[in-house]
């Protein structure tokens, strides 16, 4: 058998990659070798791995950071997974004896020295490939006969579970809770809407704000198991503006919680971060989780009259993950068509370009492109 693996030899200006037949990597003491069946991209991937963003990675490697796929053998020191288990995968790979070191596998190489050794020594190849070895810790299994069977979600579909880690590892941060009230700016794109939609899974108001009415419609419509619990706005630019909009939507008291996922095209201060975090009550907090790669200017009177805390959240925990699993499985969290997301095109391997271009028509919510490695 062989390990049919997209490799990218080159970035940049220079981008260069292949399909080749690699050798299916070996299960050694704590990891899992997973036979990969369906892995989404978000819209800024071929930005990222053309070379257009941050990306520390020494190439050859095999691109790909999440995944649904089937454990195929395990390490001798797994105790619970099997062969045959459907699993999801999670990028995140903390060293197991300095938490401080983390990256995303095959994506990002951390900030770190010992981030960056694991990232280009240890755990250099992704899921673009029909074999992947990640470690035992970053693998779930999932509950297949109740997700598949019982409530009928596809693979692609599941693997929106991932996605809704990412801001419900910044909700936790800050303590959110059912009946509270959660300002999401921006809250249209791919995590910013998954994490609309775990709060609302929650029991929890929220205000989702936009630049785009046609996009903030969209995510309205997809989130009508909730649709009690969500309100709209739309962002002007205008800071003043913006403030008196998120005012009226929150009410007198104030949100509990303002979260912030900004892209990293953002520069400078946008409107939304001043008028979300003006809009917190007495005590309030923020949680920054976003990819902004400049400086920011903060509100800094309310911020300290109110006596706000700010969080920096990176991704999630082990524990979190395990939770919106059960999220999912117990059918509070609706995934697929029953929030709006649907699968709108499958690639395989050999068609990466296409893939990543189809994939970047997506910004918003609802449509999902794949990689299907064993097509």
């Amino acid at each position: 058998m062989t390990n049919k693996s997209v490799v990218i030899h080159a970035k940049g200006d220079a981008f260069r990659w292949s399909v080749e037949d690699k050798p299916i990597p070996e299960a050694v003491t704590g990891s899992i070798v997973i036979k990969i069946l369906v892995a989404p991209l978000v819209q800024f991937l071929g930005t990222h791995y053309r070379g257009g963003m941050a990306f520390t990675h020494d190439v050859p490697m095999v691109p790909g950071m999440n995944a649904v796929g089937r454990v195929h053998s395990v390490g001798n020191d797994a105790t619970a997974l099997k062969e045959g288990d459907l699993v999801i995968l999670d990028p995140t790979i903390t060293a197991r004896d300095e938490p401080g070191n983390q990256l995303l596998q095959a994506f990002m190489a951390g900030i770190t020295p010992g981030a960056n050794k694991l990232a280009n020594e240890v755990w250099k190849d992704g899921v673009w490939a029909q074999y992947a070895r990640v470690p035992t810790e970053n693998v779930y299994k999932l509950d297949e006969e109740r997700l598949v069977k019982e409530m009928g979600y596809s693979l692609a579909d599941l693997t929106l579970i991932q996605t809704c880690c990412v801001g419900f590892g910044g909700l936790s941060k800050a303590g959110l809770k059912p009946g509270d009230t959660l300002i999401v700016a921006p809250a249209t794109g791919r995590f910013s809407g998954a994490t609309v939609l775990v709060a609302l899974a929650m029991g929890v108001s929220v205000v989702a704000a936009g630049r785009r009415q046609d996009a903030l419609d969209e995510l309205a419509a997809a989130m009508k198991e909730n649709a009690s619990l969500l309100k709209t706005v739309l962002l002007t630019g205008d800071a003043e503006k913006d403030i008196e909009a998120f005012s009226k939507a929150v009410g007198a008291r104030g949100a509990d919680v303002y979260i912030d996922l900004s892209p990293a095209a953002i520069t400078g201060t946008p409107s939304y971060l001043t008028a979300g975090i003006s809009n917190l009550r007495h005590s309030g907090t923020v949680v920054l989780m976003g990819g902004v790669l400049g400086d920011i200017s903060l509100p800094y009177f309310p911020i300290m009259f109110k006596n706000l805390t700010i969080h920096g959240r990176f991704m999630y925990s082990r524990d979190q993950m395990l939770q919106i699993i059960k999220l999912a499985e117990n059918g509070r969290l609706p995934l697929g068509k029953r929030c709006g997301v649907e699968t709108v095109a499958d690639f395989s391997l050999d068609q990466l370009e296409q893939a990543l271009d189809e994939a970047e028509k997506y910004k918003g919510w609802s449509g999902i492109v794949n990689i299907v490695p064993n097509l």
